[in-house]
């Protein structure tokens, strides 16, 4: 795969930029303030929609732009896949209401000129985004790496895309309904419906999550082992939250090929059947508490050396 063009319009300090880019590795030179990491944020946001910068892609909008009666950014690139030329297209308009005031948000996504969804853009560009701040990943709280995690895998797997986006959905539409519940406990079997819901797409995150820590692993440890002249050894767990597969209080030096009931040594119906099994036990908590407390969005990834936790335990140089 090749990034041969890219085209942004009205992309953070950008008003307008074309630029081709040559095989081989790019290098970009430039003062401070220049847009050098606006420019890798605009190929990161055409493989992924979404940027790690931005709370709102409102944000995104050229300044100057935003002064316009409908502000807009358009980002476009041509990619070489083997012997197919895509072209990605990915626009955002920025509506505003009679008196000015700033309304909802349009984006659109189009491949080769065709109206796409955000998981679709697993065909086109794929593209590792790392920066100073990314130590948060090892460093910081589960979120970041569950994120980071997602983010990834659904840049390879449209299947997991479509199923972590309908999670979220779940999750909050069952979030919505607890807090219904708060107030009167009758119609708990409503909630029936959603713990499937939750179970099925929940255990597909699971299943996925835990095959590709183990193949990002296999791949990533003889690398760590070799930065390390052979005194560290990398480890990646997945410790879900459900509570029949995370492992005993006190454990984080215990390496998650050891754990009987590993996610990656188990089954998806497995998966789903200890994650039902959690939702429900567990209801009359959740309804108290208002919120889904089981789940892949609930679940932690440790990355050790050594067996020890760096996020407790590493250097920055470790981290790194």
């Amino acid at each position: 795969m090749q990034l041969r063009h890219l085209s942004l319009t009205n992309f953070r300090n950008f008003a307008r930029l074309e630029t081709s880019l040559s095989p081989g590795a790019t290098l970009i030179v430039g003062a401070n303030a220049q847009g050098k990491t606006s420019l890798l944020e605009a190929i990161g946001y055409l493989a992924t929609a979404s940027s790690v910068h931005a709370s709102s892609d409102r944000q995104l909008i050229n300044f100057l732009s935003l002064q316009e009666s409908a502000p807009f950014f358009r980002l476009s690139a041509e990619v070489q896949r083997g012997d197919r030329l895509q072209r990605i297209e990915i626009r955002l308009i920025a509506s505003r209401s009679a008196d000015g005031e700033e309304g909802r948000l349009q984006k659109e996504i189009l491949i080769n000129g065709i109206r796409r969804r955000p998981a679709d853009l697993t065909t086109g560009l794929n593209a590792v985004l790392f920066q100073p701040h990314d130590l948060v990943i090892v460093e910081g709280a589960p979120s970041e790496r569950r994120r980071y995690l997602d983010n990834a895998i659904s840049q390879a797997d449209s299947e997991y895309a479509v199923s972590h986006h309908e999670y979220a959905r779940v999750v909050t539409q069952r979030n919505a309904l607890l807090r219904q519940l708060q107030e009167s406990r009758r119609g708990l079997d409503q909630l029936d419906f959603w713990d499937e819901q939750l179970a099925d797409l929940g255990s597909i995150l699971m299943r996925g999550r835990s095959l590709a820590l183990a193949e990002i692993e296999r791949l990533a440890a003889p690398l760590f082992s070799e930065l390390t002249r052979s005194q560290e050894a990398l480890g990646l767990q997945y410790l879900p939250s459900t509570s029949s597969l995370a492992p005993a209080a006190g454990q984080l030096d215990l390496p998650l090929k050891s754990l009987p009931s590993s996610p990656s040594a188990v089954s998806r119906p497995t998966l789903r059947a200890s994650l039902l099994e959690a939702v429900q036990r567990q209801r009359s908590e959740e309804v108290a508490r208002g919120m889904t407390l089981f789940g892949p969005h609930r679940d932690e990834l440790r990355i050790t050396s050594n067996g020890l936790d760096l996020r407790m335990y590493g250097s920055r140089g470790q981290n790194r």
